[in-house]
Formats: structure tokens, sequence, C-alpha cells
């Protein structure tokens, strides 16, 4: 794939310096969608039965027995979860709450799934596509959160290039982008591995503030 430097499939997208800053990116403009241009995403079909397998991990649909470890690993963990969403760890009601409603336990194929280290079976994160609207047209966004468990061995890196070949291949998308808290140098450093390039900066719904990195299909 492709990542053009401060654009974002040729158009600025919005640029907040108090609050989101990539260092030694330019100023960024806001410019609206072309309503003429071709979606990011073609409305292929679901790819139901989903799975994405890496050398040392699995990730898929989510079934029943995975909301327990996942809530324990992950979402009651306020370290883990510092920068996911609004920020901070959710209680287990909150925690069931999201497994129930932004995980894809219906197999399309188009939400995060749960993420299996196959060495020991363990579920150590969430990751996956999901819809982005934050460039104003109906993109794939891709991400990760693992369990400290799983951090420091490079897993963050290995799944962000399996769902990008992922997206392009079998969601069809000729963009493909990440959102990641400006705070939160670890997952931006995963992106620039990825050769993901900064294109600007949104206030993300439920979210805050969010750096905005993108790539694009050869």
């Amino acid at each position: 794939f492709r990542a053009p430097v401060g654009r974002a499939g040729g158009r600025r997208v919005g640029y907040y310096p108090a609050a989101c800053r990539e260092p030694a990116a330019p100023p960024q403009i806001h410019v609206p969608a072309d309503p003429d241009a071709p979606a990011p995403c073609e409305p292929l079909p679901s790819p139901g039965g989903w799975r994405i397998e890496t050398p040392r991990l699995l990730l898929r649909a989510p079934q029943p027995g995975d909301w327990q470890p996942l809530a324990a690993a992950v979402l009651t963990d306020a370290e883990v979860m510092r920068h996911v969403h609004g920020g901070g760890a959710l209680d287990p009601a909150a925690a069931l709450r999201f497994c129930a409603t932004a995980l894809d336990a219906d197999g399309t194929g188009r939400r995060p799934g749960v993420v299996i280290e196959k060495e020991t079976g363990a579920v150590v994160g969430f990751a996956g596509p999901m819809a982005c609207a934050a460039l104003g047209a109906d993109d794939v966004e891709i991400g990760f959160v693992l369990a400290r468990s799983a951090w420091g061995k490079g897993y963050a890196t290995e799944l962000g290039r399996a769902q990008l070949d992922y997206a392009f291949a079998a969601l069809g998308c000729r963009r493909v982008l990440a959102l990641a808290a400006p705070a939160n140098a670890g997952s931006i450093a995963t992106l620039r591995r990825l050769g993901m390039e900064f294109v600007g900066c949104v206030d993300a719904p439920g979210r805050g503030p969010r750096n905005v990195y993108a790539a694009y299909r050869r």
C-alpha cells in the first residue's frame, strides 16, 4: 500500500493544533469531501465466518466464552484502556455491554473481533476493522488493543499488517484509516512502522482528539 503524506485521498482534513498534533506535519485545513468521488471501500459481500491469522496470533469473531477473559485482561485494566474510546477501565457491567455491542458477535467481518495468542490459546485483546467517518466518507478503520501480557512482542505490528491486507483484499478498500490518541506514542509508532501516514486530526465523538493515519491500496 502507499500512504501520501499530509493528505487523505488528495484532500486535507481538519487540524486542531491545541489538542492534537503530529510533529513536523504541515498545518492542515478542512476541505469538504467530494460527493462524486468513489467510495474508499466497495460494498462487497460480508465475509461471514471471518478469521485473520498471523504466525503467532488469530483474530476471529468473538464467542461467548471470550467475554470473561477479555474483560479481565483488557477491558477492566485502566492502563490498557487509557487511550481507548473515552479512556479508563470499564466496570464489569460496562465491559459486558461493550462486548455485546462493539465486537463482531454476528461474524460480519466488519467489526472488531478477539485476538487469540496461538501458543497459549489465551484471549489477549481485541482488534479488527470498523466503520469510520473521520474523513467524511465511508472508510474502514483498523486498530488493536492488547493485554499487558502481550506488550513488547511486536503483536500490534503483526496485527496491523494483517488487518491492512484483510481490508484491502477482503473488504475491497482503497483507503484504510487508523485513529490514535495524540499521547499514545506506542500506537503511533506502530502505525508509522506499518507505513501509514499522518493526514490530520479530528475530534472523534466519544473518543476525543485523534490523530488520523491513512494507507492506500497499491
